[in-house]
């Protein structure tokens, strides 16, 4: 077994605040942290040039935009007349979600992220070491901003009044790099918070970079790549979910046999030759399709 080996099939939640302090006072000799809002992008043939934050202006051979949606530096490369990005639509239903501010009622016996149906979408369930975060991805086309503020406050018996709300569109870059500009997470894109993919993707982003920083093409490729194996994986979730109710009966549902032939597709695939196995047989997908049906022998 490769002691080194990275990608693991268990994950855990760690406390962002914490980490970032940690890096920063890590690297504080080797990183200079400058704390402002980007106000211009200085742009030329080869991509950007500069950037202003305030009154400093700031210039490099390598950008990351990590500014998420707003999408701050790639929408200075790459646009179409609407002003944005080309964005691959994503085709899951969750185009909203509701949150509860983080609260202090862990209960017990929480050791896990859990994610539950719900009426219109899931809910989440985020336990950390003295807390909890909770939250409601769903559709809103015919749901509205009460009717899940009014359920997820429900479960956790707390005022539909404190619970947050914000929309997001699906989908991801077809272009995530552009010159010298090289977009990463929610400025590459974002598909649905089930099962923490947002941060594995990522990291898998980060490893790209570092693969293909001097071959924007080959990143844009992998990016995509990414996006399109986490789309099919998520998609599984609703596609087999047996919670009734408008929202979840609208979606249609792969059959037995859809879930047996994706099964054995899986199982047979080349893609595997390079992991252990059991990466493969103790993944959520195999989990979830496993759960729903008898696999022959």
């Amino acid at each position: 077994e490769n002691e080194d080996k990275f990608y693991s099939v268990v994950g855990a939640h760690i406390d962002a605040s914490d980490t970032s302090e940690f890096v920063f006072e890590k690297f504080k000799d080797k990183v200079t942290n400058i704390l402002g809002t980007v106000t211009d992008v200085h742009v030329s043939e080869k991509g950007i040039e500069g950037i202003q934050v305030g009154d400093q202006r700031i210039s490099g051979d390598v950008y990351i935009d990590c500014t998420g949606f707003r999408r701050r530096l790639i929408s200075a490369l790459s646009y179409e007349v609407s002003g944005k990005p080309r964005l691959v639509k994503s085709e899951l239903p969750p185009n909203a979600a509701a949150y509860l501010p983080i609260t202090e009622k862990k209960q017990s016996h929480d050791f896990w992220t859990t994610a539950t149906a719900g009426e219109a979408g899931w809910m989440w369930n985020i336990p950390f070491e003295n807390r909890n975060g909770a939250g409601y991805v769903y559709n809103d086309d015919n749901y509205t901003k009460d009717q899940a503020a009014k359920e997820l406050a429900g479960i956790y018996g707390v005022d539909p009044d404190i619970v947050g709300h914000f929309k997001f569109e699906g989908g991801w870059l077809e272009q995530p790099a552009v010159k010298n500009v090289f977009s990463m997470g929610l400025a590459a894109g974002f598909l649905d918070a089930l099962d923490a993919s947002s941060l594995h993707i990522t990291f898998r982003q980060i490893y790209n970079f570092l693969d293909f920083e001097d071959n924007p093409n080959e990143y844009n490729r992998a990016v995509r790549r990414d996006y399109r194996r986490i789309h099919e994986y998520i998609s599984l979730y609703y596609q087999t979910c047996n919670y009734k109710s408008p929202f979840w009966d609208s979606i249609k549902k792969l059959t037995n046999k859809q879930m047996e032939d994706k099964f054995i597709a899986m199982y047979d695939t080349d893609r595997w030759d390079d992991y252990d196995l059991s990466g493969f047989t103790n993944s959520v997908i195999a989990r979830i399709i496993a759960n729903r049906i008898d696999i022959p022998h």
